[in-house]
């Protein structure tokens, strides 16, 4: 799950709005890993590593609309 896809150098911002870590369309999770480690995620793709996330004792944190 940690790929290189997580590393905050792939960070965009759309228009000052966070994207997506894995796709890069705007991101409605912000999630928080164990190591304090953010990646910001959309709501398909959080849906799709939330388990995984879950057990690495991963906060989720819901982006304002």
């Amino acid at each position: 799950l940690m790929s290189s896809w997580f590393t905050p150098q792939n960070r965009r911002r759309l228009g000052g709005i966070e994207a997506c870590d894995r796709c890069g369309i705007r991101a409605t999770v912000r999630v928080v890993l164990a190591s304090g480690r953010e990646i910001y995620l959309c709501r398909d793709h959080a849906r799709k590593f939330e388990q995984a996330l879950k057990q690495l004792r991963s906060e989720f944190h819901e982006l304002p609309t």
